[in-house]
């Protein structure tokens, strides 16, 4: 069972209920085992509870007391496993739908087969590890929003480390394909650098599609797609998890000074919004407030400004 919701926005009655099924029910079976000769005494776990997961830290608290119980046992001479799994092609996994799978796949995170989990638990018996993890991770490019979410966890640093030195490269007549190089970020103008470099009357708009992009790719809008820049975004489909790994996004592409709020979507609702606070962010508030003032006659090219006479002439 799952609850999503970002931390600081869920009561404890919504924020427990994920907790009963995988807290409640393994203590009963511990109890009712004591005493009994059991071969195995399996809990499946989950890979939020190794990896973290935005918007879940109930469901992946509930996840890491099952580990812990697996560990407790093993410290009484008890048969013990849990095992994080990653997402299986089938049953809660698949009930996520396209924007999950979409989810899981920015994270790195591919599926596990019916017969891969299976292979995998067979094998799990035989070992004498009282946790272990089960990930299909993707192939990660050095750029990727995963591999930078593992370079943050220390513990899960070096594996990435070790995932990108195995990434297999494409070759041409024996050499590396160039388009298969990591990217030189040092040459690649950032949509800040655009920003800061734009006249001030250009912004605005700027970062409104900006970040109507930013949403599309997060939810798997079409490139047509047109949303309401007044309407608010979980009116639209954006739900808790969507908003936190929209805030991952605006963090390390934009680079910004200090870190956006946990409530960012709570607190700005709508594209507006939005768009408003996140250019204060990037530009400071004065020149914000400036660039929204400013009519932008100076900065307009003589085309432009006989165009802007044509259309107040018209209307007049």
């Amino acid at each position: 069972m799952v609850a999503d919701g970002a931390a600081a926005t869920v009561d404890w009655p919504r924020f427990s209920q994920p907790l009963a099924a995988k807290i409640d029910g393994a203590w009963h079976l511990h109890q009712l085992a004591q005493g009994r000769p059991l071969d195995y005494f399996v809990l499946f776990s989950s890979g939020a509870a190794v990896l973290g997961s935005p918007g879940q830290s109930n469901y992946a608290a509930a996840n890491g007391f099952l580990d812990a119980l697996a560990h407790y046992r093993r410290q009484r001479q008890l048969p013990a496993l849990s095992v994080n799994w990653g997402p299986w092609d089938r049953g809660m996994a698949a009930a996520v739908g396209k924007k999950g799978q979409r989810r899981w796949q920015a994270l790195g995170m591919g599926s596990l087969s019916l017969e891969q989990g299976l292979f995998a638990l067979n094998r799990l018996l035989r070992q004498p590890g009282a946790q272990a993890a089960v990930l299909p991770l993707a192939p990660l490019s050095p750029d990727s929003p995963a591999l930078e979410m593992m370079r943050q966890r220390p513990f899960l640093r070096r594996l990435a480390e070790q995932l990108l030195e195995k990434r297999p490269s494409a070759l041409v007549n024996g050499r590396q394909s160039a388009d298969s190089q990591p990217p030189d970020k040092g040459d690649r103008e950032t949509f800040r650098d655009k920003l800061l470099q734009a006249p001030a009357r250009r912004r605005p708009q700027m970062v409104a599609d900006y970040l109507r992009e930013q949403l599309g790719q997060v939810m798997g809008w079409e490139a047509d797609f047109e949303v309401d820049p007044q309407q608010g975004l979980f009116d639209v489909g954006l739900d808790s998890l969507m908003a936190m790994e929209l805030k991952g996004k605006l963090e390390r592409n934009l680079g910004l000074e200090r870190p956006l709020p946990f409530t960012l979507i709570f607190d700005y609702p709508t594209l507006n919004n939005l768009a408003g606070y996140l250019l204060t962010e990037i530009v400071g508030a004065e020149t914000a407030v400036a660039g929204a003032a400013d009519d932008g006659l100076e900065s307009l090219s003589e085309e432009e400004l006989l165009a802007l006479l044509a259309q107040e002439m018209g209307e007049e």
